[in-house]
């Protein structure tokens, strides 16, 4: 391992007892990994600067990025991942064993935990995952070592934080490097089957990790069977629930089934054999290196239909969603359940676009769902959108080719009213109200439904069109969705041309909107009730048709 370091400053007191050494670099070159350039100002963990260009070993002059170069994997040389921006979480894991905390806070700001500016709140390195709380925990500190093929979750500023004379981060793009020998053994770990059961692995080895044969690892049917594998992309600012590969360094997430019957933990080996070191790897391994698509379970044995919800950042950067899927199952079931169906996973960040499903639950309550695996059944699913900071003009494109065969699907713009049959197109542009990015970063791990409106609806198994002679007698159906906190879809039929009257009214009978009123043709019709002009309560759609009054309750939240 080669140093080069130009000391100028040497020792600063934080505190009564605590020295700080704060140098700069001219230029560091770490085990053949990475380069730093100078100007680069740190406390007591040191940096590698803006390390962008790295110096790999086994090569006469060869210069790339990252922790390979070339067609083959290092040769005694670091490995290395480039973390750029924008600022914020990552997840990532040692592709070595014997890491420490104290290794990862000599390249970048560690800070909240002990040894490492411990008063500082929150913590920004947490290394054990509670999947009962549903919460990070913070890493214990100086000495602790990183597990092998466990993930930790370090958050990231861009150079300024807390008081800039001590606990300055480094700037971004850096890039985090170590020079132990990589990992080539199989390691095997235990799956959390408490709680929501999400375990977060990392991949333990040298070079990428194909995932595309995750459930035929040992120990991989203790995952739950239609579970996808979650990577977290951070430029894009996305899950991506379709992941083939991962670089060294990054970590994903994984869902196992429920506890056994015999008491014993469930286990999964990540094998030697899934690391791909036989084949061409990135130039660059960076936190985003994540190569689509692949499914935890073989794409003929889940039909399904996939969505990306696309749009940019008010200042231009690119944001995506990719973790919104509808599985189609014989023995699933039709509501939200928590042993099939995986909830919205919340974007660690302070910009984002993400869509879902709203689910009501057994007892009631409103579930934000990413993976929804359902029965081969007529349906009517609402989906929400949330964007913070994101522009107005967003995109919602699908992938129907693993549809099942004859099932009929069709999204429903709720504004709009356009209805589109999934089949003939693929993508639908519209647009939003645009909201501020959030203060802080959000570090909880599901989605809240509160902060999503709805926006269209997904009908499955009724064709997009149906003639008037269908239509036999007059009809009200449920209102979608409900309860709501803005638009809500409601249908009726009428099987001869009338007159027909639809409106609303509140729990004492007072009339506060009248949706339709007037002839209408045979067949059927929908309009949309604007939640958001009404205040939270009960309320009851009627319509009168035909010499027939049929009701219908509608719920508005807020």
């Amino acid at each position: 391992m080669r140093h080069s370091i130009r000391l100028l400053a040497l020792v600063l007191l934080v505190a009564p007892g605590v020295a700080v050494a704060q140098v700069e670099l001219s230029r560091v070159v770490v085990g053949g990994g990475a380069t730093a350039a100078s100007g680069a100002t740190f406390g007591v963990q040191g940096t590698i600067g803006q390390s962008v260009v790295g110096e790999v070993s086994g090569g006469a002059g060869a210069i790339c990025q990252g922790f390979w170069c070339g067609g083959g994997p290092p040769t005694g040389g670091a490995v290395s991942i480039v973390i750029d921006t924008p600022r914020g979480v990552r997840f990532l894991g040692p592709p070595a064993s014997g890491l420490t905390v104290d290794d990862l806070a000599a390249q970048n700001l560690v800070r909240g935990v002990p040894g490492y500016y411990p008063a500082a709140s929150p913590a920004n390195l947490e290394t054990t995952y509670d999947p009962v709380a549903g919460a990070w925990v913070p890493s214990s500190g100086t000495g602790e070592v990183l597990a092998l093929g466990r993930a930790f979750r370090w958050r990231f500023y861009d150079h300024a934080n807390g008081n800039p004379d001590i606990s300055q981060s480094v700037p971004l793009p850096f890039t985090l490097t170590t020079d132990l020998p990589a990992n080539t053994a199989d390691v095997v770990l235990d799956l959390d089957t408490g709680g929501n059961r999400f375990t977060f692995l990392a991949n333990p080895f040298g070079t990428a990790l194909d995932l595309t044969g995750i459930g035929d690892w040992p120990g991989g049917d203790n995952l739950s069977p239609n579970a996808p594998v979650w990577v977290y992309d951070p430029v894009a600012q996305t899950w991506d629930d379709a992941p083939a590969s991962v670089s060294p360094w990054v970590a994903f997430r994984v869902r196992a089934k429920g506890p056994p019957v015999s008491g014993q933990p469930r286990t999964l080996t990540i094998p030697a054999s899934a690391s791909v070191s036989a084949l061409r790897a990135p130039v660059a391994a960076r936190t985003e290196d994540v190569t689509s698509p692949a499914l935890a379970v073989s794409p003929a044995a889940s039909p399904r239909l996939a969505f990306t919800l696309d749009g940019t950042a008010a200042d231009g950067r690119p944001l995506a969603d990719r973790a919104f899927t509808v599985v189609f199952e014989e023995d699933a079931r039709a509501g939200f359940d928590e042993a099939e169906d995986a909830e919205k996973l919340q974007v660690p960040a302070d910009t984002y676009a993400m869509i879902g499903a709203r689910h009501a639950g057994a007892s009631g309550e409103h579930a934000f769902v990413g993976y929804d695996v359902r029965p081969f059944a007529a349906a009517e699913i609402s989906l929400a959108v949330e964007t913070r900071g994101a522009a107005a003009d967003l995109t919602l494109r699908w992938d129907a080719a693993a549809l099942p065969a004859g099932l009929p699907v069709t999204l429903v713009d709720l504004v709009t009213g356009a209805e589109i049959d999934v089949r003939s197109r693929s993508e639908v542009a519209f647009q939003v109200a645009p909201r501020p990015s959030l203060d802080e970063v959000p570090l909880h791990e599901i989605a809240d439904i509160e902060s999503a409106a709805e926006r269209f609806v997904l009908r499955i198994g009724a064709s997009a069109a149906s003639s008037a002679d269908e239509v036999r007698e007059v009809s009200l159906s449920p209102v979608v969705p409900n309860p709501s906190a803005g638009l809500v879809r409601v249908a009726f039929a009428v099987p001869e041309a009338g007159r027909v009257r639809l409106a609303v009214y509140d729990v004492r009978g007072r009339e506060v909107a009248v949706l339709a009123d007037g002839e209408v043709a045979a067949g059927r019709h929908e309009t949309l009730l604007d939640g958001t002009a009404l205040a939270a309560g009960v309320y009851v759609v009627r319509l009168e048709a035909g010499g027939h009054r049929l009701t219908r309750q509608a719920v508005v939240m807020r």
